[in-house]
């Protein structure tokens, strides 16, 4: 499995461990004693504990784990009790994270005393099944596509960053930075990750061939509204409106690095609990890639909506075909319905040996 160390970049640039005992109710003087020892002039910082945490974090660095005897010590358990305990994380199978968890799926960042504290999902989307029908080996403007997911981050290490920080590391390892990915939630706190990294709220009815990769209507709940259900299995029968069905929002900042007044605005009036949201990465790729799906599945914008109804559901047929369908007896998730992977690619290790936090 991926995992990697929580660490700190020291002010020449180097990766030196942190103790196991700093989390975010560290003391001020621990915390600038630390920073002082490694190069920073912590004098200069903010008496508040809050503003000290920020600062101090803000040199958090990741140091990957190539030890396998450690990361066969590290125990998944305290994940998987906040599954049991906290609502708004996601409701899958248990068994299934432990499976990618054993497999290198799900990817983990670990304390000074290999405490998990954090993990991660990077999963590919299109199984070569897919790729092949839809010609996408010879179509270099639709990349392979990823799912982002499975975010949580220990009480004890919350507001420090850790996520985007992991997240970043683990789409450059996976080799998925350059290509399209996919984020789906709900909740403002899900969706304050993807609106720090400049990423795009999509209205998944502009794109129901490509987001039918991460979601669909249930049965009887019309072509592209209602209720959802997830790729994995999961069907929620809340939030009530369903898909997002706004315009798309981009957080990408401007030259100064400030949001557009439009997107501040929205992101401090949207009801985010009203709707199941979808992000991506890189919007012109998505809209490519829409395009592309339709030409493959033969249908356009002219066509007449019972066309495109048509199309869908055979769209449909083919993704659960090739990628989705494991076990229909398995009713523990959803109706059975399980995300594949597809395999494992090179990974692209980078050469910054410090990710920080940006």
């Amino acid at each position: 499995m991926d995992l990697f160390r929580l660490s700190f970049a020291d002010a020449g640039g180097n990766v030196v461990p942190l103790p196991g005992n700093f989390n975010k109710h560290t003391p001020v003087e621990d915390m600038r004693a630390f920073a002082c020892e490694h190069g920073y002039d912590a004098s200069k910082w903010s008496d508040s504990h809050k503003e000290t945490l920020s600062a101090f974090f803000s040199h958090a660095a990741l140091e990957r784990v190539d030890d396998p005897v450690i990361s066969q010590r590290v125990e998944l358990d305290p994940f998987l009790k906040a599954l049991e305990e906290e609502s708004g994380l996601f409701a899958l199978d248990p068994e299934i994270f432990r499976e990618r968890f054993a497999k290198g799926q799900l990817k983990g960042i670990i304390d000074g005393n290999e405490r998990l504290i954090a993990t991660i999902n990077i999963l590919p989307k299109l199984s070569p099944g897919l790729k092949a029908a839809l010609n996408l080996e010879n179509h270099p403007d639709n990349p392979q596509v990823y799912e982002a997911g499975a975010g949580w981050a220990a009480r004890s290490h919350r507001g420090l960053g850790l996520y985007t920080l992991h997240r970043r590391a683990v789409m450059d390892s996976a080799g998925a930075s350059s290509r399209l990915v996919f984020s789906q939630n709900y909740g403002k706190g899900a969706s304050s990750v993807n609106r720090r990294e400049g990423w795009t709220l999509v209205n998944w009815k502009d794109f129901p061939f490509a987001s039918a990769l991460m979601a669909w209507p249930k049965e009887g709940e019309g072509l592209l509204g209602g209720k959802i259900q997830l790729a994995s299995g999961l069907q929620l029968e809340k939030p009530a409106n369903g898909f997002y069905a706004g315009e798309s929002v981009s957080f990408k900042p401007d030259e100064s690095g400030a949001l557009t007044e439009r997107s501040r605005r929205f992101a401090e009036t949207h009801d985010w609990n009203s709707s199941h949201h979808l992000w991506t990465n890189d919007y012109e790729k998505l809209e490519r890639f829409e395009t592309h799906l339709r030409q493959e599945l033969g249908v356009d914008g002219e066509q007449s909506p019972q066309v495109m109804a048509y199309a869908y559901k055979q769209w449909l047929k083919d993704i659960k075909k090739h990628s989705f369908l494991v076990n229909r007896e398995d009713h523990s998730n959803g109706n059975g319905w399980r995300e594949f992977a597809a395999p494992d690619l090179p990974a692209v290790v980078s050469d910054d040996p410090a990710l920080k936090v940006g």
